[in-house]
């Protein structure tokens, strides 16, 4: 019995053997990212209609999304990535109601997602595909609400007089999946990723039992692995 148990375990560390030999022989790399956000935030065009009793078209808000990321070797295709993120998000809405035509919320957030990374097929061939999903946690820095009527425009901080008026909360959490193709080229990597980041937190201060506003964008990224 010892005897056979003795060949499983040694049959076994053979079997994992080459993963994490591949493994150790590659180091932590490092990288940056940029690309663009294309932002929303659900239920926003309700809540404003809520407020206002005017109807409104939401729309998406096109910011920048700009990062690093260290990437962790965990097996010959598995890697551990957190990332730090500047990311705009928010919302755009068009209103018809002839007293307000476009508001414009500015959602903007220092992001730190934490992804595993698949590189699937052989990860040293020129070019291969990859996967990424985790979580990430959101610090906000910047919140703006502006408001054009005409050839008038109003805009708001919203955490101008200490905050006490501030409607959103200044924290986020969620889940990102993603996608992409990575080309290696003298020791360097280029890649193109598409993401979704989705937001589980109601961003709302104030909870109505309509709406429920969280924050949602797909991410356009070039990654440069140095």
């Amino acid at each position: 019995m010892r005897i056979h148990r003795s060949l499983l375990v040694t049959a076994a560390a053979c079997a994992f053997l080459p993963s994490v030999l591949a493994a150790q022989s590659k180091r932590p790399s490092v990288g940056i990212l940029l690309g663009t956000n294309i932002a929303t935030i659900s239920d926003a065009d309700q809540g404003i209609a809520d407020v206002s009793g005017a109807n409104f078209k939401k729309k998406h808000r096109i910011g920048l999304n700009v990062g690093a990321f260290v990437k962790i070797p965990l097996s010959s295709m598995l890697s551990l990535q957190p990332e730090l993120h500047y990311a705009q998000n928010g919302v755009k809405i068009e209103g018809n109601s002839g007293t307000i035509d476009n508001i414009d919320l500015a959602l903007d957030y220092i992001e730190v997602p934490v992804l595993l990374r698949l590189d699937l097929g052989n990860s040293n061939s020129s070019i291969h595909p990859l996967l990424l999903a985790g979580g990430s946690y959101a610090s906000r820095v910047r919140c703006k609400l502006t408001a054009s009527a005409g050839s008038s425009s109003l805009s708001q901080n919203c955490d101008a007089d200490n905050g006490s008026t501030d409607p959103f909360k200044k924290s986020d959490y969620g889940v990102v999946g993603g996608a992409g193709l990575e080309m290696k080229s003298g020791g360097h990597s280029i890649s193109l990723q598409v993401r979704y980041t989705y937001g589980l937190q109601d961003i709302a201060k104030t909870e109505t039992p309509t709406t429920k506003p969280k924050n949602s964008a797909i991410g356009i990224l070039l990654g440069f692995g140095l």
